[in-house]
């Protein structure tokens, strides 16, 4: 049974991310230290960063821009202290710029206090969280004419110059496309947006460098807790966001302080560094690509990989990575293009059937091959209830010349929502290990 997941982890939310002790578990019994792994669609990073952390030189390659800066900006050294001493100067300051729409009324002492969100029935506010100084605690309340009047007074204020890429059609975001929004800066109240946008102009003078790249990965976490994607519950709190994997819109939403939701996600940013500065004080740090797992051959040499993780697309609807990072692409200091019609993967919205995702994962896997020592090893992780991706993926590795010599099942250490409640959603991930044939 996999453990909790680590600090160095938690600083961002990434779709479909393997238990870390159990990859370092796997990498750990088929490397000796010094020796190379190689993740070819590593994602967020863990099995490079696990590698690492072990002492074995690791590369990681991942088509998908956002994972790529997300990997490298978790594995990169940061004093935690300048951080958190940064962090806290860049959201007072953007709290004062921005103009004070966040705030109200404390019910109970009179006084001014924090608008800690804003609960509405489709544009109907129907009530407020107030975080009162003196009284301590935050309280859902009616919300009084004065909230009204602020909250109508900040839509009419403008963006402040955020980021609003246009919508595209895509798997993802049929919902946005169905509900008629052009672009992703509807995801948000206009209060809120400006308030993200006076953050990322904080940000983006900095100089550049490690600590602006952890302000701008904390600033794109704090994303989906303040865009209307979050729903009402009808509780003090706001809970968690973006619990499945699709951009949405709840009919009743929850617009939360997107400053304060800066600053939890800073303390997690935080949080990891402190970790990293010890884990990887003497690591050699991973090397980590923005390529496509096709292109392997420029980047790693034959036959030169002792152990390979690979955690492949799953086929059918399976998760759209590029298509779920184009929020977080758009908001980063140059925005990165998501590679929507680049993933290994089918999706009916763009043009890619079964046959396209069978194709693209064989292509992969022989590149895989040709990077393994003739003694290497490779661990495969697959999930899913498609039974034409599971044909894909055995026809994909025998193809390439790999034997599956063992195969376990691990429970998911923290399951999305989707895989907790669809009939025909994958409970477990299945591991496969495999090794080159000798023919």
């Amino acid at each position: 049974m996999p453990r909790t997941w680590p600090a160095r982890y938690r600083l961002h939310k990434y779709w479909s991310r393997k238990p870390a002790d159990l990859v370092a578990d796997r990498i750990a019994a088929a490397t000796a230290p010094g020796e190379l792994v190689l993740d070819p669609f590593c994602g967020s990073g863990v099995a490079p960063l696990e590698a690492a952390i072990l002492g074995r030189p690791a590369i990681g390659v991942d088509v998908n821009p956002f994972a790529i800066f997300l990997a490298r900006t978790t594995a990169v050294r940061c004093d935690p202290d300048a951080l958190a001493a940064t962090g806290a100067r860049i959201i007072a300051a953007a709290r004062l710029a921005e103009g004070g729409w966040h705030r109200t009324t404390c019910r109970g002492c009179g006084g001014e206090a924090a608008l800690a969100g804003t609960a509405r029935d489709g544009s109907e506010i129907v009530a407020v969280l107030v975080r009162c100084p003196a009284c301590g605690g935050t309280r859902r309340e009616l919300p009084s004419d004065d909230d009204r009047v602020l909250a109508a007074a900040a839509e009419l204020a403008g963006d402040g110059g955020a980021p609003r890429p246009p919508v595209f059609r895509g798997w993802q975001t049929r919902k946005l496309v169905r509900a008629g929004l052009g672009d992703f800066g509807e995801l948000f109240t206009i209060r809120n947006l400006r308030a993200l946008a006076t953050l990322r102009a904080s940000i983006v003078g900095e100089p550049p460098g490690p600590l602006r790249d952890c302000l701008l990965l904390a600033l794109t976490g704090a994303l989906a807790q303040g865009s209307r994607m979050m729903a009402d519950h009808g509780r003090a709190g706001g809970g968690a966001s973006w619990k499945i994997n699709i951009y949405w819109l709840p009919a009743r939403s929850l617009e939360l302080d997107p400053f304060r939701c800066f600053t939890n996600r800073l303390a997690r940013v935080v949080a990891a560094k402190r970790e990293t500065a010890a884990l990887l004080a003497a690591a050699p740090a991973p090397r980590l690509i923005c390529a496509d797992v096709r292109d392997l051959d420029a980047h790693v040499p034959a036959g030169s990989v002792s152990y390979a993780f690979c955690d492949p697309p799953y086929g059918g609807e399976g998760i759209q990575y590029a298509e779920l990072s184009a929020l977080w692409c758009a908001w980063l200091d140059p925005p990165l293009s998501p590679p929507l019609d680049q993933e290994i993967g089918e999706n009916p919205h763009r043009g890619r059937d079964a046959a396209t995702f069978a194709a693209g994962l064989a292509e992969a896997f022989r590149a895989v091959r040709r990077t393994l020592a003739p003694d290497g090893r490779l661990t495969v992780t697959f999930a899913s209830a498609d039974d034409g991706a599971w044909r894909a993926l055995r026809a994909a590795l025998h193809g390439a010349g790999l034997v599956v010599t063992a195969e376990d099942r691990a429970v998911r250490s923290a399951p999305a929502l989707t895989e907790r409640t669809a009939p025909r959603a994958p409970r477990e991930d299945v591991w496969l290990d495999c090794v080159p044939s000798r023919r």
